[in-house]
This record gives C-alpha cells, sequence and structure tokens, in this order.
C-alpha cells in the first residue's frame, strides 16, 4: 500500500486532483450565476456538473499515464526517473492550485459583497398616491 500511496505522489495524481477539483468548482460557480442571465436553458449548470464529473476520472487516469516532459507528454513508462521532471511539473500544479484558490476567494469575496450596486434608498409615495386596502375586497362591483 505504501508503494501504491509513493507511485501516486511521484505522479503527481494528488496535485492534479486538487488543481481540478478547485477549477471545477471555479467553473460550476461561475456557470451557475451567469447561465441565466445569458439566456441559457436552466439544466446547463447541472449539464456541466456532469460533464466535469465524468471527466475527473479521465484527467486522473492521464495523469497516471502520461508524464509532461520538455519534449512534450510522453508516457510515464518510458521516461526514466532520472530524467522526469516531475518535480517540476508539481511545482507548476501547485502554481495552479494557488491561482485557483485565490481566484475562487476573490469570486466568493465580489460575488457576496455588494460593492459594484450602489444602495438606492426606495423613494416613499406621496399621502395621495398610498391605497387603502383596510377594506376587505368583496368582489362585488358596484354601480
Amino acid at each position: 500500500m505504501g508503494n501504491l500511496y509513493s507511485e501516486l505522489k511521484r505522479r503527481n495524481i494528488f496535485r492534479v486532483a486538487v488543481a481540478y477539483l478547485i477549477v471545477a468548482w471555479l467553473v460550476v460557480q461561475v456557470i451557475n450565476d451567469f447561465a441565466v442571465p445569458m439566456g441559457m436553458p436552466p439544466w446547463t449548470p447541472i449539464f456541466f456538473i456532469m460533464v466535469i464529473g465524468a471527466c475527473f476520472p479521465i484527467a486522473l487516469l492521464l495523469s497516471w499515464a502520461y508524464e509532461i516532459t520538455p519534449q512534450g507528454m510522453k508516457r510515464s513508462h518510458d521516461v526514466s526517473e532520472e530524467k522526469s521532471i516531475t518535480p517540476k511539473t508539481g511545482r507548476t500544479i501547485d502554481r495552479i492550485i494557488i491561482a485557483g484558490v485565490l481566484l475562487t476567494v476573490i469570486y466568493y469575496w465580489l460575488g457576496h459583497k455588494d460593492y459594484f450596486q450602489p444602495v438606492q434608498p426606495e423613494p416613499e409615495q406621496p399621502a395621495s398616491e398610498q391605497i387603502e386596502t383596510d377594506q376587505p375586497d368583496t368582489g362585488d362591483v358596484e354601480e
């Protein structure tokens, strides 16, 4: 079991999973906020959640099977551990995670503050325009 854990760690599977989840959560939040105002159907956020969820295992499998090298993507077993740049790739993924967390915090902060919408007091109606509703409506029309 320890061997599997060390191999998952060496291949940056955990980092890819965390980066994927953070970016996916941010994408879902943005789609959830902007789908309806842009005229998209109400099922759009659910569709994106299903697509992102279905692609998660694919991303993990690709990160297990391939390694990013200066020459491009290569199968993991074709790259020797001495020539592997997995630590450098791991630092790049760490930067993606940090950027995703920062964007998520900024998006959350901006979304829950009304800094961009000035607060305007509701105008008061003059007494002559106020309608008295003390009388129950009987539905009868007076002639």
